[in-house]
């Protein structure tokens, strides 16, 4: 993952949106992501493996939701959310953005996650491609007009955050202090994506470690006051 395009990263004014990223394009996720046209159709889309590309949107949501324990099923949880509105036109902005770009490089099919959202073909080569021809902004209009669904799209979740998350203003707030140490028991710290105070809505690598180096130096800086046993 090298580039990352943010046209459409912040579309109400509070960094919610999508960003727009390569992934690593192995034939398990192509065929979790692909659109469902049948047992024919997708043998065939995944038999081009070799010459497809995988665009990843990630968005910031602003839908919520929840996860709790289930009372009839100790071992179970039960996870409830609907993605929004403004989140599913986020991810259709997203894909739009992506399309632009995938046929200016000279794409030949551009196929959209849902199954029913017509696949665009062209043999016009490369450089002699525009933005504006006349094929392409026709089936980008039409795509436009079609939302994504709540059910009929296939989306995931990567980098859960906020869990166990930080907070100065004691335990009604967090589950840790600035420092990493829990509330509840004063020799439990906890330094890794749980802690930030809320979702990054991007990739929190440097973030994660950045905030990992902080409570390992402010824990090994208290130890040293402590005398030894």
């Amino acid at each position: 993952m090298t580039a990352v395009c943010t046209q459409v990263a912040d579309l109400d004014g509070r960094a919610h949106g999508a960003r727009i990223e390569t992934i690593l394009n192995a034939p398990f996720i192509q065929a979790a992501f692909l659109p469902w046209s049948g047992s024919d159709e997708s043998r065939r889309n995944l038999l081009r493996y070799n010459n497809m590309v995988a665009m990843l949107l990630i968005t910031r949501d602003s839908t919520s939701g929840s996860v709790s324990a289930d009372p009839k099923k100790p071992d179970a949880l039960v996870v409830d959310y609907t993605i929004n509105r403004f989140d599913k036109k986020a991810l259709l902005q997203a894909f739009l953005v992506t399309a632009d770009m995938l046929y200016v490089q000279g794409v030949k099919r551009i196929l959209s996650p849902q199954a029913w959202v017509p696949v665009f073909e062209s043999d016009v080569p490369k450089d002699q491609r525009s933005i504006t021809d006349k094929d392409y902004v026709t089936w980008r209009a039409k795509v436009a007009k079609i939302s994504f669904d709540a059910y009929g799209t296939a989306y995931g979740s990567a980098h859960q955050m906020s869990s166990c998350r930080m907070s100065g203003r004691g335990p009604r707030h967090g589950a840790v202090n600035t420092n990493g140490r829990l509330f509840e028991c004063s020799n439990v710290y906890v330094a890794d994506a749980s802690v930030l105070p809320t979702a990054s809505g991007a990739n929190p690598m440097i973030t994660i470690m950045a905030i990992a180096r902080h409570i390992a130096v402010g824990l090994a800086d208290s130890l040293k006051d402590k005398p030894k046993l």
